[in-house]
C-alpha cells in the first residue's frame, strides 16, 4: 500500500529534506508552510499522516492536527517541533497516539518513527510517546 505523508513546516528547508529523505523511502509526499495550507491539502486528499511543526505562520499545529483528525480521524500525527512548551499543548488535546521531537531530529529516528505509525497498529490503550 502507497502511503502518502503530509509535511507541514515553515521552514523551506526542513520541507526539502524531509520531502527528499521521505521520497527516498517511497513514500508520496506534499508539503506545506502554513497550517490551513495543510487542512486544504487534506480536504482535497488522503494522507496516512501528517509531520507537524509546532508554531506556524497562521494557525499553531496543534490546532492543524485537530482539523485534520476531524477529516480522517484514524490519520497519524507526528509534531517535529524546537519548543519545550509543544509536549503540554498537544497533551492538552486528548490525543492518545501521536510522537513528538524536538528538533533538530536526526533522520534515522524520523524515518524509524515514520514506519511504525505507517505499520503498526494502533491499540486502542497506546500512551503519548515523546522522544528527543
Amino acid at each position: 500500500m502507497e502511503h502518502s505523508i503530509l509535511v507541514v513546516d515553515d521552514d523551506q528547508s526542513i520541507l526539502e529534506l524531509f520531502r527528499w529523505v521521505l521520497e527516498d523511502e517511497g513514500y508520496v509526499v506534499e508539503t506545506v508552510s502554513k497550517g490551513m495550507l495543510a487542512v486544504e491539502k487534506a480536504r482535497e486528499s488522503r494522507f496516512s499522516l501528517a509531520l507537524l511543526d509546532m508554531f506556524l505562520p497562521d494557525i499553531r499545529g496543534d490546532q492543524v492536527a485537530v482539523k485534520l483528525r476531524e477529516l480522517d480521524e484514524s490519520m497519524g500525527l507526528i509534531f517535529v517541533t524546537g519548543y519545550d512548551e509543544s509536549t503540554e499543548i498537544v497533551e492538552s488535546l486528548g490525543f492518545r497516539d501521536f510522537l513528538l521531537f524536538k528538533k533538530p531530529v536526526t533522520l534515522e529516528v524520523l524515518l524509524g518513527a515514520v514506519n511504525n505509525v505507517l505499520t503498526l497498529p494502533f491499540e486502542e490503550d497506546q500512551v503519548m510517546v515523546e522522544a528527543s
